[in-house]
């Protein structure tokens, strides 16, 4: 496989192959006939990711590249190089155990992220990420109190913009304080009311 965290175009049929036969189930190869999606790891005429990508993540939801050291995969949607989604990680800073309901995390395999993931800190909640087959649709931030902090739906899009989703920031006693669109335009991402 090639370098990185991602499979290349024309490498997901001999990836699935090789890894069935190596005896080591990787998640997309268990439901890769159930995704929906167009693309799959492709890049576009100017070599920018386009399209569904099939990302490994290590046990702290980061970004890892190399594939004996991550634990889990999601797929992201890139436009033009740029992922649908503002942040580095879907994880927290500090330490956290993930209780989950959908696919569980199995030693020794790569877990498609499928079903509710909550990140437990402290012993309390500090976020929720709700996916659908490798597919993110919901990330919620909890202060220490259990209130929502931050509230992202990617379902939801602004003026049906490919790079965008609903965004939405409280106060620890729960009061709003924004309440609308990350939307990434002009090569960056940026905040819209609704």
């Amino acid at each position: 496989m090639g370098k990185g965290r991602y499979l290349r175009e024309g490498e997901m049929k001999n990836s699935i192959l090789i890894f069935f036969s190596l005896g080591y189930s990787c998640c997309f190869a268990q439901d890769y006939s159930q995704l929906a999606f167009d693309t799959l790891n492709k890049l576009d005429a100017e070599g920018k990711k386009t399209g569904y990508w099939v990302e490994l993540l290590n046990e702290k939801l980061m970004p890892e590249k190399k594939q004996e050291k991550a634990v889990f995969c999601w797929i992201a949607f890139y436009e033009k190089g740029v992922i649908n989604f503002p942040t580095y990680s879907l994880g927290i800073k500090g330490k956290f155990t993930i209780n989950a309901s959908g696919n569980q995390l199995e030693t020794g395999r790569i877990t498609l992220m499928d079903g509710t993931y909550e990140l437990i800190s402290k012993g309390k909640i500090s976020a929720r990420l709700i996916f659908n087959k490798g597919h993110i649709l919901t990330w919620t931030c909890y202060y220490e109190n259990g209130t929502v902090a931050r509230a992202q739906d990617f379902t939801k899009k602004w003026q049906n913009h490919i790079l965008s989703h609903s965004f939405s920031q409280y106060e620890s006693d729960g009061r709003v304080w924004t309440n609308g669109y990350l939307v990434f335009e002009n090569g960056k991402w940026q905040y819209r009311a609704k």
